[in-house]
């Protein structure tokens, strides 16, 4: 039989969801949700639109049902479709012997028998209680090391961290030290391994689908390059719980052959059905600015969005401040060349140890305040929202630069042509006004911008809430565009300038007329009169840009949707008028809001936010969150708004911070690692609190339920196996 989903764990009984109709004689017919409480047994199929009796699928997958001649092959391998008969066909099945010899293996057979190996004779008993010791003592091994992201195999199975672990805790359980000395049935080999890992790995990903369980969702994905050369696509999950704390999982990784959208789109799918999720719940989706993964016309979200309309797809809002923010610098020619100059400064240290060295020795031959300055940072080569420390470390090592291009150029009797050449023009950038100024003023901007930057990343973050952030963050900025914010800055700047008499003073440019091809009117050009006018015109320029760009870069169409529901509860709070709103969700979430009960939950919603001051979707998540149960029991629409604003993502940061995880666990050393172990791996790892959680006694069961031979060997595990004396009783 052909598995639908990845595991036999419970049944798919969607209860939120369009069933499909089909034409029965005159009427159209669908599956009837209400038909799962009748008949909790039946598995829904939403690709070919069928049931499956759960329990009958699963023991004849087992192998349980050989025996029998009525195999009802309807509801075990090819589905059962025909509505306009469903409920004889389903109380026909129940009482079928089939289905109660079924019935039988899943729930009778467990509870009343005992282990006939087990039961044989007492030193059968007593064998196997030491080899189910055992087979825990390595299990909970392998737990260990993919929890920590470890190594397992080494150059040889002997020297491998794994066997060197297992020998270790055996010089304090003779019966482990005996294990492992045996020849053959040792369970330790890679194979065992792999499969230990991978039902760990499935239990984990099991415990996240029941806790998503009905709730809305979104999809996060990105994809990378392994340091085995394979292109991998990283799978995320954003959704609400009942409390409305939203949460996001890492589902796995995906080898793909390529990054093309079809491509990217089928194993979303696909993933999704083994997970047992419907996208009939997806709510949003957010990915990179990529053309394949937000083209208009045939990237992932455009074809999800086709699958379901209501996914609005988010581009990652970290992704758009960084471009936002090249944006700007690249406009604005003092910041641009101040990013450009500053880059080599960090370049020319950072890059060289003996420079480093060196300027740590003149460092601690400074004042006291300028040796205990921190050292200077690297650029990001990808992320734009990570300067204004970088600037600052520079100006606080001013002193100390300076100096060291002095000692550059006179320690080394036979420098390298071109690296002089690069100190010399680093030492005269930093003796210029404009390069100073520049410092200051990028340090100033893009402190506001990477703050910015931290709190999107940050997973409770929501694109309702990040719109709300980056609206903060251009007011922020708006308010210091003021003639008194400009004098106080420039005036901190000439301070700042005085302890360094190499730095030039503020000049004014040279008057020249733009060519008369240029020249647009009749009107005199503008000459600055003084060096405050030249450098007010690039603190406003580059002011403008960033706000400019912020507010060009976060407006984005999917906004609308989240704009009408935040715009919805904050209007009617305010008493103003919402039909355009009420209209909005009529029409683009009939299925999610029940529309006849909302108006009189607005009116008790407001009753219960009348002592809060609301501005925003937070102020109302946090009004929302401190509400006692029976009062959001009242407003049962409210919470399912509130959960469609808060569950779409505000950065693909959690899809980022798994390339890094990636990173330590496919390593150099283990870039031969199979596809399979390195995504059950990362699992593990990136759900460290979860494989703690994992019940080892299942695990073994389900392991040693794979194999009749491993059944003689260890029977049945129980909750004492993970207590064991050294002694076996």
């Amino acid at each position: 039989m052909k598995r639908w989903h990845f595991d036999f764990s419970h049944p798919f009984q969607p209860k939120n969801y369009a069933f499909p109709k089909k034409k029965f004689g005159m009427q159209n017919r669908s599956f009837q949700p209400t038909w799962f409480e009748q008949f909790p047994w039946l598995h829904y199929n939403e690709q070919k639109d069928s049931v499956l009796c759960f329990i009958c699928a699963k023991q004849n997958d087992k192998g349980n049902l050989r025996t029998e001649t009525k195999k009802e092959y309807s509801f075990i391998t090819e589905g059962f479709s025909n509505w306009k008969k469903a409920l004889a066909r389903f109380k026909e099945h129940e009482s079928s012997d089939c289905h109660k010899t079924s019935f039988d293996y899943e729930v009778k057979f467990p509870k009343t028998c005992g282990d006939v190996f087990e039961m044989a004779s007492e030193q059968n008993r007593k064998t196997m209680q030491g080899n189910r010791r055992c087979l825990i003592k390595i299990i909970e091994n392998l737990q260990y090391f993919c929890r920590q992201g470890q190594a397992i195999q080494g150059d040889t199975d002997l020297e491998s961290n794994f066997f060197q672990l297992v020998k270790l805790r055996s010089k304090d359980d003779s019966l482990l030290l005996d294990w492992i000395q045996k020849k053959n049935n040792k369970y330790l080999s890679h194979d065992i391994q792999n499969e230990i890992v991978g039902i760990m790995a499935h239990q984990v990903l099991r415990d996240i689908v029941k806790d998503v369980g009905f709730n809305f969702f979104s999809l996060i994905a990105d994809e990378y390059t392994d340091i085995s050369n394979q292109e991998q696509l990283t799978l995320c999950l954003r959704w609400v719980d009942d409390h409305l704390e939203a949460h996001e999982d890492f589902l796995g990784f995906y080898n793909i052959p390529n990054i093309q959208s079809n491509t990217i789109v089928s194993v979303i799918k696909d993933a999704l059905v083994r997970l047992q999720l419907s996208l009939s719940y997806c709510r949003g989706q957010c990915y990179d600015g990529a053309s394949n993964m937000l083209g208009n016309r045939s990237g992932v979200a455009k074809h999800i969005q086709e699958c379901q309309p209501k996914a609005h797809p988010t581009h990652c809002h970290g992704h758009s401040l960084s471009l936002g923010v090249k944006d700007a610098t690249k406009n604005c020619k003092i910041l641009s060349d101040t990013m450009s100059n500053t880059n080599e400064v960090v370049k020319l240290v950072k890059f060289s140890p003996k420079r480093e060295n060196l300027l740590g020795e003149v460092k601690s031959n400074l004042e006291e305040e300028d040796a205990t300055a921190a050292g200077l940072t690297k650029f990001s080569a990808t992320r734009w929202t990570v300067r204004a420390t970088c600037f600052q470390r520079v100006l606080n090592n001013y002193n100390a630069l300076l100096t060291l291009w002095n000692e550059c150029l006179q320690s080394d009797p036979k420098p390298d042509p071109d690296v002089r050449g690069r100190i010399i023009g680093c030492q005269a950038q930093m003796k210029s006004f404009d390069f100073f100024f520049g410092l200051n003023l990028g340090q100033r901007i893009f402190s506001h911008t990477d703050n910015l930057s931290e709190s999107l990343q940050k997973s409770s973050m929501s694109a309702a809430s990040g719109q709300h952030n980056a609206k903060l963050t251009m007011n922020a900025l708006k308010q210091i565009r003021s003639d008194d914010c400009f004098k106080a800055f420039y005036e901190t700047v000439l301070l700042k300038k005085e302890p360094h008499p190499d730095i030039s003073e503020p000049e004014i440019p040279r008057r020249r007329r733009a060519p008369a091809r240029l020249e647009v009117g009749s009107g005199q050009p503008f000459f600055p009169e003084t060096s405050d006018d030249v450098y007010r015109r690039i603190y406003f320029e580059a002011l403008d840009l960033i706000i400019s760009a912020i507010s060009e870069r976060f407006n984005q169409p999917s906004f609308v949707a989240y704009k009408n529901l935040e715009s919805l509860l904050i209007n009617f709070l305010n008493g103003k008028d919402i039909s355009s709103e009420m209209e909005f969700l009529r029409i683009n979430y009939a299925e999610d809001i029940g529309h006849d009960y909302l108006l009189p939950q607005l009116e008790i919603f407001k009753l219960l936010m009348k002592a809060k001051k609301i501005d925003c979707f937070a102020d109302i998540l946090d009004a929302v969150k401190s509400l006692a149960s029976n009062e959001k029991n009242m407003i049962s629409e409210i919470i399912i708004i509130c959960k469609l604003l808060h569950v779409n993502p505000a950065t693909s940061a959690t899809g980022e911070r798994s390339f890094s995880m990636a990173r330590r666990v496919k390593t150099w050393l283990r870039a031969k690692m199979s596809q399979q172990r390195f995504n059950h791996v990362a699992i593990l790892n990136a759900h460290k609190a979860r494989t703690d959680k994992v019940r080892l006694v299942d695990i073994a069961n389900e392991f040693v339920s794979r194999n009749e031979n491993r059944k003689r060997n260890f029977g049945t595990f129980t909750e004492a196996d993970l207590f064991q004396t050294e002694k076996i009783q």
